[in-house]
């Protein structure tokens, strides 16, 4: 599992911009702020970021919401971003929007941009050459850990089964099924967890 001095170096691999123009310009910011009462994008927390996100202050910004397979942040103030005012503590999910890993033979090849309709306001297509394959190495990083490869196979189950189901995360896990599963990602090989994970970053 990650500890400070990774999330230092991860959030070292992706503190440049990848873009020379603030992309919020164009699009409102849409990927950063909501209503006040959710977010336009959702965004999550790696396994232990919360530590980190709470000694560089951030949760005096944001609501945290811990659902039991992920800990979701989003801002209590409309059209506010929770990192606004520390954007050098901003969280992986925020740095590497919109991007998602490309799998290969089990490594990080690429990346690609999320494809999901409801990001259609996000207009970045091709980030700067250095940034890209820093991300690249990133992403790489990330699921270098076995911790995190389990926490993105968990998240994917609990989002494909909140599709047909209508319950709390606390309610599924006394379905014996789902709990069995959902218990058994953390015994799966380390090719299982990549298999798996490619398929939900590829449903994005």
């Amino acid at each position: 599992m990650f500890r400070t001095k990774d999330f230092a170096a991860l959030y070292e691999l992706l503190s440049a911009d990848f873009l020379n123009e603030d992309c919020g310009l164009r699009c409102g910011k849409f990927c950063c702020v909501g209503d006040g009462q959710q977010d336009n994008a959702f965004k999550y927390l790696l396994p232990n970021e919360i530590h980190v996100f709470v000694a560089n202050g951030l949760h005096h910004e944001a609501v945290l919401e811990d659902y039991g397979f992920v800990i979701h942040f989003r801002s209590t103030q409309p059209n506010t971003c929770v990192c606004q005012n520390k954007r050098a503590a901003r969280p992986f999910c925020c740095r590497i929007f919109p991007f998602r890993p490309v799998i290969q033979n089990g490594m990080v090849v690429s990346l690609a941009k999320t494809t999901n309709p409801h990001f259609a306001p996000c207009w970045i297509e091709t980030p700067l050459s250095q940034w890209y394959q820093r991300a690249v190495r990133a992403w790489q990083f990330v699921l270098n850990d076995i911790d995190n490869l389990i926490f993105f196979c968990r998240l994917f189950y609990c989002l494909e089964y909140s599709k047909f189901n209508d319950c709390s995360f606390s309610e599924a896990m006394q379905d014996r099924a789902f709990s069995s599963k959902y218990e058994s990602f953390s015994r799966r090989s380390r090719i299982e967890l990549l298999t798996y994970s490619k398929i939900f970053f590829e449903s994005f």
